[in-house]
């Protein structure tokens, strides 16, 4: 027997910074901290274990994200030809290399959300500049559309240009 750890396996309770009490909650920070290869948001789990805010953990690692639905269900209760007529998502070439979330990846994501709800999807098959997007829309006669990038803003805060229809 050897010193505890010395050269053995690492308990890996020490991935958590200290337990919240919550076994599902536990193992989802624990899956957090071991996946996160970004220290800024691995950094913010392990102080919200710290503090305590477990239901702010909860919230964000708990929780199946519902991306691109709030626009589906706006535009399915506005626009009784929604799935007839369709939506655009183009992208630009943003990305992190940190956490390998690009505006590609982020358009697939919405164009799989949409086609799983019944939507067509016009889903451009390489990046395009953002007035791109708006006159698609307009030319295919969609409902609206969206344009995945940063544009103004710094090139890690990517986000939606919404394009509205006819």
């Amino acid at each position: 027997m050897g010193d505890c750890g010395a050269g053995g396996d690492v308990n890996s309770n020490l991935l958590i910074p200290r337990s919240t009490g919550d076994p599902q909650l536990d193992r989802a920070v624990g899956q957090w901290l071991t996946w996160d290869k970004n220290p800024k948001t691995k950094e913010q789990i392990e102080n919200l274990v710290r503090n305590g805010m477990n239901k702010e953990l909860r919230d964000r690692l708990c929780c199946r994200l519902t991306f691109g639905t709030g626009m589906y269900k706006y535009l399915e209760r506005c626009f009784s030809y929604f799935k007839q007529r369709g939506f655009v998502v183009g992208y630009d070439t943003r990305g992190q290399e940190i956490s390998s979330c690009s505006s590609k990846r982020l358009a697939k994501l919405t164009a799989a959300v949409l086609l799983a709800k019944g939507v067509p999807v016009y889903l451009f098959s390489r990046y395009v500049p953002t007035p791109f997007v708006p006159y698609a829309v307009q030319q295919l006669r969609a409902v609206a559309g969206v344009m995945i990038t940063a544009s103004h803003n710094r090139k890690e805060d990517n986000g939606y240009k919404v394009s509205p229809g006819p």
